[in-house]
This record gives C-alpha cells, structure tokens and sequence, in this order.
C-alpha cells in the first residue's frame, strides 16, 4: 500500500510541475502565485522556467513509474527530478512554492534513504 502511495505522490508532484510553469501568464495577471516568465535572480527567462519544469515532470513522474514497477533506477531520477525542482522554485521563488519545495526535498530525502 505505501508503494502505491509514494508513487501516487510522485507522478502527481510531477504534475503540478508542468500544471503550474506551463502555462502562459499575461501582464495582467496578479503577482500573487509563481510567475514563469520572471525569476528574481535572472529577469525575464520563461524559457529556463519552462525547461526545468519539463525536466522535473519527466523526473518525478519517470520516478514514480519506477519506484512503482520496482525499478532499481528510480532513485537516481528521483534525487535528479527533486534536485531540478529545487533550483526551479529557487530560481523562481515565490511564497506560494514553499510547500513545492518542501515536497521535492521530502521525495530526495526518501529516495536517498531506500538508496542505502
């Protein structure tokens, strides 16, 4: 039963990844939720945010299919997946990506702890 939940969790975390950077936001939307077209630290690079949100969808939810199927690979993508997540919200930080980040740090840690 934890196997199916784990799994849920990660293809789901992988989800919201490209539910929440994929979409095109105008000018006009309120700057109260993450912004892909702005980093704090770079400018304006929705490319970057794009990319890396596709990168974490394909780890996470690669992983989940993994870890389900009883893949000995899956930790790596996972930890890979997790890590790119992690400069993603860094990168593009806003208020409302803390539990996001908390999420990807909780999926490396796991993956680390099966790992050993």
């Amino acid at each position: 039963m934890i196997e199916i939940a784990v799994a849920i969790v990660l293809i789901v975390h992988g989800f919201v990844h490209a539910r929440v950077w994929m979409p095109a936001y105008s000018a006009d939307t309120p700057n109260s939720g993450p912004n892909p077209n702005h980093s704090w630290l770079l400018g304006d690079v929705r490319g970057l945010a794009v990319a890396l949100a596709l990168l974490a969808t394909v780890g996470f939810m690669t992983g989940g299919i993994g870890y389900l199927s009883d893949q000995n690979w899956w930790t790596a993508v996972t930890i890979g997946g997790g890590a790119v997540s992690l400069a993603l919200i860094g990168l593009y930080f806003n208020r409302w990506l803390s539990m996001g980040a908390v999420i990807s740090a909780a999926t490396i840690a796991y993956a680390v702890v099966q790992a050993a």
